[in-house]
């Protein structure tokens, strides 16, 4: 039984009584939940409108007798043109490799140029010359694959050149990103919309989403349980009345039920002998224009990628997964396969905190390394950067040496890049690459280091602080008239000293185990007790004495490494900078600010069962 409970003229609740073993009791359950008030399953906002595309994949590839013959399609034309009445306009779409055009047995030879003779009943769609796989192919290869299927579509009249879309063979090259393959895309067939199954994974099918890469749109790509050895109701395992229910309420139904952008993967074969696909299909399609109210609507991929991407902006820019977690990514990843040059270890700031010198130290260990610096940067900051990000895994990995340097093995490959820690995405993509990872973060006093944080601006000329003092700064919030530059520089000052709020998003994503905290002001006065607490969460097995290589440089006011004939090696003239001590009023304004979020740090750290630093319980400044 169905109850709803309605209050003045709203539905408040639904009682539901029945069995889910039925497709029609899923239905009237999700019929049920429309009608709350603010329902939360998201099938249910995307209306009554359903697009749907039925790719087929290699259209001229198969082994011999599993190809087309020429009465199979005369049969795709006519299933095509009664599919006509369920989804207005109704066409298949076909990806075409020339290379292997006019194979097999004669029947077979007969059936591709029967499919090239009715071309223009069909969308087409290129799908590499010699149908190779795009991930293991430079960008000169590609663009020449491509270039002659293009003259191949020229030559034999198939109008494959006005809808923007490209697959890549066996999901090649698409997922993980093989930037030669986009690149050729667009120097080549203008391709502005693909399609993969693989991102972030092909299983569970549920959760594979779109993105955009090179300014392609990638959109996600469904099975319907047809895969290229489907080619007879043998060889489908429960035969008909197996295929009939995945169509009939069953999986394939509701792949289309739940997506409101459906592209359908299928292959040639499964249109030829017992014609799975258009059984499949006319059943599916009757299914749901009979017992639903659904509208299935047909329109060209750069519509159907604009409205997903209307329906789902915050799938624009992709979370990167590691290939090295998924055995079907290792085997189409173009990068070399090396997942031990992943970074084990992120020390991920904040700024201001000590992660330059953390970072030297670490380096100093035989069995430890880091990314390669540039002539600017030290950072990657690969996880935080929009421009950066969008480069892609391969870009990040060829941040890292390979885990043998100078002879002697690399057991710990770590990162330093110090605005990972409030960045508000760097926990969730750092976690979706490197869900492994240790994760290092350093808590030293927040007042000292909003003051430091803003002295560095102005010694790096950054134009907003060079024109407000620390004071305008601090107070800005507080004056109608603050321009947006200067509330922003305010923002970035003191909110990565509100510490508790940036951890508890990195607990979200790592368990307490994999993260360790370190005393910033413990680090300044006794690295050496800092480090050794450092090797023992790293898990490395030689332990450095750092007393014997950090020395304290009065001048500079920090430790040093000792180097060959006892000189020196100190960070930069950037660190360990003089500058104005803060006014009084400038440092109650601060303790004040942070007394809260300290205390909060300290219920959490307690929570945690971690040390609380010294200066948490310091407010005699």
């Amino acid at each position: 039984p169905l109850v709803l409970v309605v209050s003045e003229e709203r539905v408040m609740s639904a009682y539901f009584g029945m069995p889910f073993d039925l497709w029609l009791t899923k239905l009237l359950f999700l019929d049920a939940l429309s009608l709350l008030p603010d329902p939360l399953v998201p099938v249910l906002r995307y209306g009554r409108e359903r697009m749907v595309m039925v790719d087929v994949d290699d259209i001229f590839v198969g082994n011999e007798d599993m190809r087309m013959h020429k009465d199979d399609v005369e049969a795709m034309v006519a299933v095509q043109e009664r599919l006509r009445s369920y989804v207005p306009g109704f066409t298949f779409n076909l990806g075409f490799s020339g290379g292997l055009f006019s194979q097999g047995d004669p029947l077979e030879v007969e059936g591709s140029q029967e499919l090239v003779r009715v071309a223009d009943k069909f969308w087409w769609f290129e799908h590499m010359y010699k149908h190779q796989k795009p991930h293991l192919g430079t960008e000169e290869q590609l663009i020449q694959s491509i270039t002659q299927n293009i003259a191949f579509a020229r030559e034999y009249g198939i109008p494959a050149f006005d809808n923007g879309y490209s697959i890549a063979p066996h999901h090649s090259g698409v997922y993980p990103v093989h930037p030669p393959l986009y690149s050729a895309w667009k120097k080549t067939y203008n391709v502005s919309i693909t399609s993969t199954l693989e991102y972030p994974h092909r299983n569970p099918a549920h959760l594979r989403r779109g993105f955009v890469h090179q300014e392609i749109m990638v959109l996600p790509r469904q099975t319907c349980k047809l895969f290229s050895y489907h080619y007879s109701l043998a060889s489908y395992e429960g035969g008909l009345e197996s295929l009939m229910a995945s169509a009939e309420g069953g999986e394939v139904f509701e792949t289309l039920l739940h997506n409101p952008v459906t592209i359908f993967m299928t292959h040639m074969p499964n249109f030829g002998h017992d014609r799975l696909a258009l059984i499949l299909f006319e059943a599916l399609f009757r299914f749901v224009h009979t017992w639903t109210n659904l509208e299935l609507i047909l329109d060209r991929p750069l519509n159907m990628a604009t409205r997903y991407f209307q329906i789902f902006p915050e799938d624009v820019i992709p979370v990167w997964t590691s290939p090295c977690d998924d055995d079907k990514h290792l085997f189409i990843w173009s990068h070399a396969p090396n997942c031990t040059s992943m970074p084990s270890v992120m020390l991920v700031g904040p700024q201001k905190t000590g992660t330059t010198a953390l970072c030297l130290y670490m380096k100093q260990h035989p069995h430890t390394c880091s990314n390669r610096l540039t002539e600017r940067y030290e950072e990657t900051q690969f996880f935080s950067n929009e421009t950066i990000y969008s480069r892609g895994v391969n870009w990040y990995m060829d941040q890292f040496p390979y885990p043998n340097v100078n002879g002697s093995p690399c057991r710990v490959v770590f990162e330093k890049t110090a605005n990972y820690f409030s960045h508000e995405l760097g926990p969730l993509r750092v976690h979706t690459l490197l869900p492994r990872a240790k994760i290092i973060i350093i808590l030293s006093d927040p007042v000292k280091r909003a003051y430091s944080w803003y002295q560095h601006q102005v010694a790096h000329n950054f134009f907003t602080a060079l024109n407000y003092t620390f004071s305008e700064v601090l107070y800005a919030p507080y004056y109608h008239n603050s321009s947006e530059a200067l509330l922003n520089l305010t923002i970035r000052c003191l909110l990565p000293g509100e510490y508790h709020i940036h951890i508890e998003r990195w607990l979200l994503y790592y368990p307490p185990d994999q993260i360790m905290f370190v005393d910033g002001e413990e680090l300044l006065s006794d690295p050496a007790s800092v480090m050794d607490q450092v090797q023992h969460f790293l898990d490395l097995h030689t332990i450095l004495d750092y007393t014997n290589i950090l020395r304290f440089d009065v001048e500079k006011g920090f430790h040093c490494i000792v180097k060959e004939e006892d000189k020196l090696q100190c960070l930069g003239p950037s660190k360990g900078r003089h500058y104005p001590p803060m006014s009084q009023g400038e440092m109650d304004y601060l303790i004040r600010y942070f007394r809260e979020p300290n205390m909060k740090l300290v219920a959490l750290l307690n929570r945690l069962s971690r040390p609380v630093p010294h200066w948490l319980y310091d407010d005699n400044r």
